[in-house]
């Protein structure tokens, strides 16, 4: 039968729309550099006993670029901040390396860290090694996926001093109208949910504690210097 140019178009394999979405990850790459950074693994000194083994450029350069055929989810987002402060920390540039720029090409979105020093990338990092360190020996709760939901949605974390001064959630109840879904009205399964406190590494973890009064204290003691410096300085760039 002749085409005549109005036949309905065929489906699309999904190795063929992989290699679209590729096509057009590579398209948005040009905008920022010609190809990808290559990297190399390095070892890096937290302090006298603890040692990590990190990604950085493999050559020096002012701006590190990746793709990500995934999207930008709060996680990931959470995690090339984590990426960008060992770079810094790593550079050892002391109050410099605010010219230094972490971006990434995701499916979605183009996300950019930019402005941090080598200190300040120290600092940061101790306070996620506190988290860690606490975390050896409880349970804190203090979800990326949660606390950082809001930069999905292009929102920032609102803060208000607390009785002591230190900045505290400002919208407390919807942080924790998030925690507290059933899932009920969601699209997948809650126990996928790693926002939620019905998640299934949640469940197991915290079995009969409170998981509220949990997520709270943690908060109250870590939310604003872990997630405040993060919506400071990782931003998403419009296309």
């Amino acid at each position: 039968m002749p085409r005549t140019g109005l036949e309905p178009a065929r489906p699309q394999s999904h190795s063929q729309i992989s290699v679209i979405e590729q096509q057009q990850l590579q398209a948005r790459l040009q905008r920022y550099a010609t190809e990808v950074t290559p990297v190399t693994q390095q070892l890096w000194n937290m302090n006298a006993t603890i040692q990590f083994q990190i990604s950085v450029p493999a050559q020096s350069t002012q701006q590190w670029v990746s793709l990500e055929a995934s999207s930008a989810r709060a996680k990931r987002r959470v995690q090339l901040w984590l990426e960008y402060l060992f770079w810094l920390a790593h550079a050892n540039l002391g109050d410099a390396g605010q010219d230094l720029a972490r971006l990434v090409v995701f499916s979605d979105q183009t996300v950019l860290c930019s402005g941090v020093t080598s200190n300040q990338a120290r600092e940061y990092l101790s306070v996620w090694f506190k988290l860690w360190q606490h975390g050896q020996t409880t349970p804190v709760v203090l979800p990326a996926a949660l606390l950082f939901k809001a930069a999905e949605k292009g929102k920032q974390l609102e803060w208000q001093p607390d009785e002591q001064g230190r900045p505290q959630i400002k919208d407390w109840d919807s942080l924790l109208k998030d925690w507290q879904d059933d899932g009920r009205f969601a699209g997948f399964s809650v126990l996928d949910n790693e926002a939620s406190q019905q998640h299934r590494d949640w469940q197991f973890i915290l079995q009969q504690q409170d998981a509220t009064a949990l997520l709270a204290q943690a908060c109250q003691q870590y939310a604003y210097d872990l997630y405040g410096p993060i919506f400071q300085y990782q931003q998403l760039i419009k296309e």
